[in-house]
């Protein structure tokens, strides 16, 4: 093969071939991954990638800025943070439930709802207290009472009597300063006042 003179102020590129920089780009380039001719290409962020199997690490939002979170809301303005509810209206106000069911918060209550433990439609609840699951109740007076708090002091009394063919056992519990509390406990596990 001839060899083909590349005089001044010619130049070769990476592939060889002759062309003029004052007048044009080189036909072939060295791309980012080093290969003569490649494709890969620079992110605004500097991070070489393959276009062909990957999208660029790094881009520029709507407003020019790289690796930034502006984006074109539904309206089609940059960074006006307006989208489209799970009805369908762009910056409608509508919202999905815990089960994924969508309705109007302004006009009605949500559909399903978790419980305090987070599990939708679940059972546990908050005592008055505010603890999921706690054992606080309120008494006749409004009161949220403790059964475990310093001021609620339980005495019991265990007495075991035959009662004919049948085998009882009373629990008396006294509870201060405000009720007193009689349980009958049968040999079936049931529970009633008396």
């Amino acid at each position: 093969m001839a060899y083909i003179r590349c005089d001044p102020p010619n130049t070769r590129d990476c592939a060889g071939n002759c062309y003029d920089p004052s007048t044009e780009n080189p036909p072939e380039n060295i791309d980012c991954n080093g290969i003569c001719g490649g494709t890969w290409k620079l992110d605004c962020a500097g991070n070489c990638y393959d276009p062909s199997t990957q999208t660029p690490p790094v881009v520029k939002d709507c407003l020019g800025i790289c690796g930034g979170t502006a984006t074109i809301g539904c309206d089609g303005i940059c960074n006006s943070a307006k989208y489209k509810d799970c009805n369908g209206v762009c910056g409608g106000g509508w919202v999905t439930d815990c089960a994924g069911v969508c309705y109007d918060p302004s006009t009605e209550l949500p559909p399903n709802t978790p419980d305090c433990n987070g599990l939708c439609n679940g059972n546990s609840y908050l005592d008055c207290n505010g603890v999921c699951n706690g054992d606080s109740y309120l008494d006749c007076g409004g009161n949220c009472i403790s059964p475990t708090c310093n001021n609620f002091r339980v005495r019991s009394n265990i007495n075991n009597r035959n009662y004919g063919d049948r085998n009882k056992t009373r629990l008396q519990v006294k509870a201060y300063p405000k009720a007193i509390a009689k349980y009958t406990f049968r040999q079936s596990n049931k529970t009633k006042f008396i």
